[in-house]
């Protein structure tokens, strides 16, 4: 890992920015030129051993916060407990109206076409393709087809070509005609060790939406099988007691190869998304 420091150049081009120069104290209490500025020849030799001093440390600081934190990002999933600091059951229940338009309002839509996410998955699926940048998203639950458009709209506006299938029993009842999308129809209640998508063939990484709460730990553990490190799983909708329980006894079987990765989860605060400790990265291969 490499840590850009004050005056180096970032991969766009751009130097780093110095913090604002200012006549007051060094940190530490000593006055003297601002934290970041040169201090020329005149200046006593205390001065510049002390700011030496502090450069040393401010690397060794930063270089220690960036790899606690790292390690701090991705935990096994059986150091999480199955709780939420912000979603209560007040909230679901506004949401969840919102989502199905329950309430006489707009809904979620996405190019008009309604679509199951909530403000979390708004924000945060964007935040996480950029970061991964699958080659493949895999959705299980299309609803009416809007999710799967949204997730290829914004793979495209980051100017990657991914190829996105979506899973969904009720075909018909999707209104999505998009040439970046394969709508597939299946029942994934009566799956066992076939699966509607050529999993084999499909280019890495992955990015695999569970949104479908049919068959959990079955359709998990097949999926499992194709999942590679690096590739991410999320499991939606696992703020449901009846759906965690499921997807606490495929991890229980599985889970060692995958980590929860607290960007996402607790982005909004501890498990402040409907997907409590299941956006999962894979780590480890078979």
């Amino acid at each position: 890992m490499r840590v850009l420091m004050i005056g180096e150049t970032g991969e766009q081009g751009g130097a780093l920015s110095r913090p604002p120069a200012h006549s007051g104290a060094l940190p530490g209490g000593h006055g003297g030129a601002p934290f970041g500025a040169r201090v020329h020849g005149g200046a006593p030799s205390g001065i510049r051993a002390q700011g030496s001093s502090l450069s040393r440390n401010y690397r060794a600081a930063v270089t220690n916060y960036s790899v606690s934190e790292d390690l701090k990002r991705f935990e096994p999933f059986e150091a999480r407990d199955s709780r939420s600091a912000i979603v209560d059951r007040e909230l679901q229940d506004i949401v969840q109206a919102t989502k199905y338009k329950r309430h006489g309002k707009a809904g979620v839509t996405w190019r008009g076409v309604p679509m199951l996410k909530d403000p979390y998955d708004m924000v945060l699926y964007p935040m996480l393709l950029w970061e991964l940048r699958p080659a493949t998203i895999i959705e299980l639950g299309s609803f009416v087809g809007g999710s799967a458009l949204w997730l290829a709209d914004m793979a495209s506006a980051f100017g990657m070509n991914t190829r996105t299938f979506s899973v969904e029993r009720d075909i018909d009842r999707v209104q999505v005609n998009d040439p970046r999308i394969e709508f597939i129809q299946a029942d994934l209640a009566a799956i066992a060790d076939e699966f509607p998508v050529p999993m084999v063939d499909l280019p890495h990484p992955l990015l695999v939406i569970e949104d479908a709460h049919v068959n959990l730990v079955t359709v998990l553990t097949h999926l499992d099988r194709f999942i590679k490190s690096g590739d991410y799983l999320i499991v939606e909708d696992t703020f449901a007691p009846s759906k965690y329980r499921k997807f606490e006894e495929f991890m229980l079987h599985r889970g060692s190869r995958y980590r929860v990765d607290t960007n996402y989860t607790d982005n909004f605060g501890y498990n402040g998304t409907w997907c409590w400790n299941s956006v999962l990265k894979c780590v480890a291969d078979y």
